[in-house]
């Protein structure tokens, strides 16, 4: 994915002021493998910026950051070394003739190579939620890229749930889901719930219900109280509709 010998689309992911991050690609891979990309390559969607490989690349600026964004995001950090070669790296090794660059804003570079990968092998695997512990989290990602450095390396299950959404892919999106759910318990349902996340209906319902099943236990937890802190600071937008969709849920029992 990174350089296929004959690449004819390359997926350029904005990284600011450093050269966009890349991914390698074959048309017919991705038209025949996901319905979204079959419908941006017949219609060219404004909403995707399909630029030909003969006209000059120009400033990408930086990636959107879209109102509903969830945590635990795939983005890669400033000093990361570029593993594709920066902007240029399509000169060096050459596009075919009838090429496309398309520019993704709104799914980072490793979410949307993990998504090719499951794409490829069906295969993916998910790092731990940041609510579960960010020391957790970022051993489990540095000792995955030391024993598995020739493939993805583990990515946020809700940022791959987002991107399986837009792209269409069912089987995804319920592996996503399913890993995510599995990774929230008493200890962290109070900072998932209130979340972005939730602004996916789906995940929304499945939070509320952990929420209420633990609403006796965790209604005075320090969770509650950091939250509840966050939304006076004009944080978690989502606080608001979640209990309003929770005080249902409670009246229902």
């Amino acid at each position: 994915m990174d350089a296929p010998s004959v690449p004819d689309v390359v997926l350029l992911f904005p990284q600011g002021a450093r050269p966009p991050k890349q991914l390698w690609l074959r048309r017919s891979f991705l038209v025949g493998s996901c319905s979204y990309f079959k419908a941006l390559f017949e219609s060219e969607m404004v909403e995707t910026k399909l630029v030909p490989a003969a006209e000059p690349l120009g400033d990408l600026g930086a990636r959107e950051v879209q109102a509903g964004d969830i945590s635990d995001s795939d983005a890669e950090s400033a000093d990361e070394d570029d593993a594709e070669g920066g902007a240029a790296a399509w000169r060096k090794t050459g596009l075919a003739a009838d090429a496309h660059r398309i520019v993704v804003r709104d799914t980072s570079h490793a979410t949307m190579r993990a998504v090719m990968g499951f794409m490829c092998s069906g295969q993916i695997a998910y790092a731990p939620l940041r609510s579960r512990g960010r020391v957790a989290r970022k051993k489990a990602l540095a000792d995955d890229a030391r024993a598995h450095p020739e493939i993805p390396r583990l990515v946020s299950a809700k940022q791959v749930y987002a991107c399986a959404s837009k792209l269409d892919i069912a089987a995804l999106k319920a592996s996503a889901l399913k890993h995510y759910m599995s990774s929230v318990d008493a200890s962290n349902v109070v900072t998932e719930a209130y979340s972005n996340a939730t602004a996916y209906p789906e995940i929304e319902s499945k939070l509320v219900d952990k929420l209420a099943a633990s609403w006796s236990d965790v209604r005075s937890s320090p969770s509650m109280t950091v939250v509840e802190q966050q939304v006076g600071l004009g944080k978690r937008p989502r606080f608001d509709a979640v209990n309003r969709m929770l005080v249902k849920r409670l009246r229902s029992e």
